[in-house]
């Protein structure tokens, strides 16, 4: 606990606010990237530090967590995110119909 101070000590600032690190995987060349947030912190702020330090484009992604897409809007608690959690990054792709002849 703190002293009537007000100063707080290490233990009790890691207390209350913890951090989470995160693999982000990206599927395109199977890189990966580590970052540590905390579970407060929108997953806004996590997509678009990986798009700019790898100059990609946000809106040809995908980003997964434990199966579903991530909003973004929301935090990595409401995600229910945990230490050691991965984020898998795909490419979005266009296209890919197929036409049939019939005989």
């Amino acid at each position: 606990m703190s002293d009537p101070s007000g100063i707080i000590t290490p233990d009790e600032a890691k207390e209350q606010k913890p951090t989470i690190n995160l693999k982000v995987k990206i599927n395109k060349d199977g890189s990966e990237v580590f970052f540590r947030i905390k579970p407060t912190t929108k997953l806004n702020k996590l997509i678009d530090a990986l798009c700019t330090k790898r100059s990609l484009d946000r809106n040809s992604l995908v980003f997964i967590f434990d199966g579903d897409h991530i909003n973004g809007k929301k935090t990595a608690a409401e995600h229910h995110m945990e230490d050691g959690d991965e984020i898998d990054v795909f490419l979005l792709t266009d296209g890919g119909s197929l036409t049939f002849k019939s005989y």
